[in-house]
């Protein structure tokens, strides 16, 4: 026979004639005692101040779709090489990738030759209207010649449009104008700062213009998304306080999603968190707790595993002079492998924490077991 049998046998006596009654007390010995490796705890005031409840929920750290960016190939053609990978933290202007691009070479011939013939409308237009001022020609060569500039001007405004959105500078524009040399090679910059969290561009690759390479996460808020049963989603409010594990910000509670998962019956619970990007990373599983609100101020806090339950309701173990007496509790929160409790146990009373098991065998009687079993 095991030693919480025997223990439970010794202490029959004792004990059956209360059976599982709330006030009854199993009588233990000190040798009885250590036989079931029982030890108690203090339940503690939580903070000598007036405490939060706390509802712990679990979910999941998401970038919001404004925090995000897509970097992709401005113009057809090949990927010759990537400069990025995954987790890189990037600067304003940073090259992300090289393209060879055909299109791009026609593209600044096409620069060049609107160059060209601008510079061409503007000479001619001098001319014309020198000629005009000293009454060689009409006014109508002069507004001919002047109507020609402005097709050239925006013929070559056009194109260079093109040109920036194909990601030339002013230095890159200023060079090809001084140097009419084509070239077919671009490199795709990063138009903000932030951090590559996905890399979609390998070497050789064919692109269009418009397919995605790289997208990259801005510095900044991010939201957790925390799963809540129906029961449990009608006590969160919206603003209420919100810790995460690891980060020294404090989030708040967005939105509660209005709608619930068929698959698991549970709602969503949208949180802010600032500057979680120094202890969180994007897809990151998490254990928030938040905030409901105040407690009593003579709540307290004792191990996880001190509390049971027995036909429905919370019950600890109190060691008194007599012996272990099942007192019932009122749980408030769980956090950090504690649980508060808003009554039934004052602060500095000793709880038992460890050998639950046999106490609450001896108190139910040799044989039974409780409701729910052992929490």
């Amino acid at each position: 026979m095991n030693a919480p049998a025997l223990l439970c046998l010794t202490a029959l006596a004792s004990v059956c004639a209360a059976h599982a009654a709330p006030n009854a007390v199993v009588q233990l010995d000190d040798k009885q005692v250590r036989l079931g490796r029982i030890a108690t705890d203090a339940a503690r005031q939580l903070g000598g101040q007036r405490g939060t409840e706390v509802l712990t929920l679990q979910g999941q750290a998401v970038l919001p779709p404004q925090a995000t960016q897509v970097i992709s190939a401005p113009l057809a053609g090949f990927v010759q090489n990537v400069r990025v990978a995954p987790g890189q933290t990037l600067s304003a202007g940073q090259p992300v990738a090289m393209l060879f691009s055909s299109a791009l070479m026609e593209m600044q011939r096409e620069w060049v030759q609107a160059s060209v013939g601008l510079k061409q409308a503007n000479e001619r237009l001098a001319r014309e209207e020198q000629m005009a001022a000293d009454g060689i020609v009409a006014e109508a060569r002069v507004r001919e010649a002047r109507h020609a500039q402005v097709q050239a001007q925006v013929g070559l405004d056009e194109r260079q449009a093109a040109l920036r959105m194909a990601g030339y500078g002013t230095a890159q524009l200023a060079q090809l104008g001084a140097q009419p040399q084509v070239q077919p090679t671009l490199d795709v910059r990063a138009s903000l700062a932030g951090t590559v969290i996905e890399v979609t561009a390998v070497a050789g690759q064919r692109v269009e213009a418009g397919a995605p390479l790289v997208r990259i996460a801005r510095p900044g808020p991010m939201t957790l998304e925390l799963q809540a049963t129906v029961a449990q989603s009608v006590r969160v409010k919206p603003g209420a306080a919100v810790g995460v594990a690891g980060c020294r910000s404090v989030g708040r509670v967005q939105a509660i999603a209005p709608v619930i998962r068929e698959s698991n019956q549970t709602t969503t619970i949208l949180v802010n968190v600032p500057d979680a990007a120094a202890c969180l990373r994007p897809n990151q599983a998490v254990s928030a707790q938040v905030a409901l609100g105040d407690l009593p101020g003579n709540a307290v806090s004792v191990p996880a595993s001190a509390v049971f339950k027995h036909a429905g309701k919370d019950y600890v173990f109190v060691r008194e002079k007599a012996g272990f007496r099942a007192a019932s509790v009122v749980v408030a929160g769980r956090a950090d492998g504690g649980v508060m409790l808003s009554q039934g146990v004052a602060a500095a009373t000793p709880v038992v924490v460890s050998g639950v098991t046999t106490l609450k065998g001896a108190w139910l009687g040799l044989g039974e077991t409780a409701e729910g079993g052992v929490r």
